[in-house]
């Protein structure tokens, strides 16, 4: 026989029961909630240590990138510096060539203007023709300018 679900006796029971239902319900609440909590936590630590490690690995990237930088800074240090130094060779060179197209015009005037002094000494009339010290550096001068370069060292 089974009693009324209103009566007063089932009714106790209904609400002891629910109570108890309630209390597993919040228990159960409080251990699902501790659990995420932890995990949570877990998971706050593994995502700051990942960080952590991702800076590290970023910092030795970049100590990488820099030595690399440098050396190759390095490099083209030393090879605008050889630049400089071959452009420097080259202004020097120039230089050199041109001072000695002078050196060589001069000479060749030179030459031209003793040989010419030589041609007018010998059109002199023969009580005229002597040898000064004049005549003998015109005459040298031209010997100098016929010998092959080889005779000349």
């Amino acid at each position: 026989m089974a009693e009324e679900p209103t009566s007063p006796a089932n009714q106790g029971k209904w609400v002891e029961k629910s109570e108890n239902k309630m209390m597993q319900a919040r228990n159960l609440i409080r251990d699902m909630l501790t659990v995420v909590r932890n995990n949570e936590v877990v998971e706050a630590s593994n995502k700051a240590a990942m960080q952590e490690a991702d800076k590290r690995e970023k910092e030795a990237k970049k100590a990488v990138v820099f030595s690399k930088a440098a050396a190759h800074e390095k490099v083209i240090a030393t090879s605008f510096k050889c630049m400089q130094d071959i452009e420097d060779g080259i202004l020097q060179t120039e230089d050199s060539l041109s001072k000695l197209t002078h050196e060589r015009y001069r000479g060749f005037a030179y030459l031209q203007v003793c040989e010419r002094r030589l041609e007018l000494r010998e059109k002199r009339p023969p009580a005229e023709t002597f040898q000064d010290a004049t005549a003998q550096a015109n005459a040298s001068y031209v010997q100098v300018k016929d010998l092959p370069f080889g005779a000349l060292s």
